[in-house]
């Protein structure tokens, strides 16, 4: 199919956004495209249902949503009408949120890019315990003083304070429940029995 403009590509499980230049065929057909965390790292995957004169992908990474830069290059499949599936794990990211998107480049040189993901890079090292407690919550692997928040399961904070890496956290006051703890920017699920 040759065309010009923004595209939508549905299929039923996905919706894929293709810029595309003027006169050009769109090169595949995307599946999917996601991004999730993977012991602290971007583990990136997606699947086509075609391709055609397919050279490959290159993996753009922003920390903005705006400026992009070429972290990789994954091969395609050149001319393909089986389903195709590739991942790519990026261990170079910031803590912080992440945006990524696809570059697909024709042999020829045309490009389209796909819809943009994001995800959350973590290098937490903070645990709870015992996840289940009627007493009090222990945190390990907290290096200074932080500030916490304790909510239960309709978002209502009902206790907040400041712990100290050597303090637990007391929770014999709340009400049987689940509840949630939130220790700077993170967040552990907990049920008080």
């Amino acid at each position: 199919m040759t065309t010009s403009g923004l595209y939508t590509i549905s299929s039923p499980n996905n919706v894929a956004v293709w810029a595309v230049a003027n006169n050009m065929t769109l090169p595949v057909e995307l599946l999917s495209f996601t991004a999730k965390t993977s012991n602290e790292n971007a583990l990136l995957q997606w699947k086509t249902a075609t391709e055609t004169n397919n050279r490959g992908w290159n993996i753009q990474r922003s920390l903005n949503g705006f400026s992009w830069n070429t972290i990789a290059f994954v091969s395609g499949a050149g001319n393909s009408t089986d389903n195709q599936s590739y991942a790519y794990v990026d261990k170079t990211s910031e803590q912080g949120r992440a945006f990524y998107r696809l570059e697909q480049v024709d042999f020829d040189g045309s490009k389209a890019y796909s819809s943009v993901v994001t995800v959350y890079i973590s290098y937490n090292k903070m645990s709870v315990y015992p996840t289940i407690t009627s007493d009090f919550l222990n945190v390990n692997g907290m290096e200074e003083a932080s500030s916490y928040t304790i909510v239960d399961a309709n978002g209502k904070g009902l206790l907040n304070g400041i712990i100290q890496p050597s303090e637990r956290i007391r929770v014999s006051n709340l009400n049987s429940g689940i509840y949630f703890l939130q220790i700077n920017d993170v967040v552990f699920k907990f049920i008080k029995n």
